[in-house]
């Protein structure tokens, strides 16, 4: 079993702490994804991003989309949730 907490805030960090969780996990673990900090709407499509402290208000490449697939990894896991508390700005 992996018990590992992140206090992590920048996008590289968000990905490696997600991917170093991935090469490790197994089919018997359950992985839980906690998000707190800002996020955005776009409303036109639909869709939420995470903004993490190095994100650019006006500039999406470095937001992550709360579909995108490092947040719900295709290892083989028993269970895989997401939390996310985003406030938009």
């Amino acid at each position: 079993m992996i018990s590992r907490r992140f206090c992590i805030s920048g996008l590289v960090e968000i990905k490696e702490a997600i991917y170093s969780i991935v090469r490790e996990i197994k089919p018997e673990d359950n992985l839980l994804i906690y998000y707190a900090g800002h996020g955005s709407l776009d409303e036109e499509i639909n869709k939420g991003y995470w903004q993490p402290v190095d994100a650019e208000l006006d500039d999406p490449s470095n937001w992550i989309s709360n579909s995108s697939s490092i947040l719900y990894p295709k290892a083989s896991i028993k269970n895989c949730a997401v939390l996310s508390l985003s406030l938009t700005r």
